[in-house]
């Protein structure tokens, strides 16, 4: 009798060992999940907050040309903005009778947005296209 009862012992000691690991494996996963949900909406969060800085300098260089169009600016290339650690990097080129803005946007060193606006410079000052490119 003796050795029955410790049989039962053995088994139920078993069993608490095999649900204590199953629990744990389920609870890593979830966990898991939660990180990498996590680390998504981050890089979604610089992703939209990188976009906005593009767009901020494209207005930006479109104020620029308008007062080199209007005269109060010599001329007007680009340059490089800073937004705290962010920055973004404007581009005019001069094509026929438009001007190409390339604005290229860096958040946390990594995230890049590019965005290209196409403004008709000659005969009237107008926007033709402004899009974001790859």
């Amino acid at each position: 009798m003796k050795l029955i009862h410790k049989q039962n012992g053995q088994i139920a000691l078993i069993a608490v060992l095999i649900i204590s690991a199953a629990v744990l494996i389920v609870s890593l996963v979830i966990s898991s999940i939660g990180v990498n949900e996590t680390l998504i909406s981050f890089d979604d969060q610089q992703g939209e907050q990188s976009f906005l800085i593009a767009n901020a300098c494209a207005d930006e260089a479109l104020m620029r040309l308008q007062r080199v169009k209007a005269g109060e600016e010599l001329a007007y290339a680009g340059g490089t903005l800073n937004f705290g650690l962010d920055s973004c990097i404007i581009t005019v080129t001069p094509q026929a009778n438009d001007q190409i803005i390339d604005v290229v946007s860096t958040v946390n060193s990594k995230i890049n947005r590019k965005i290209q606006v196409v403004l008709q410079w000659i005969p009237s000052y107008s926007l033709t296209s402004w899009q974001e490119i790859q």
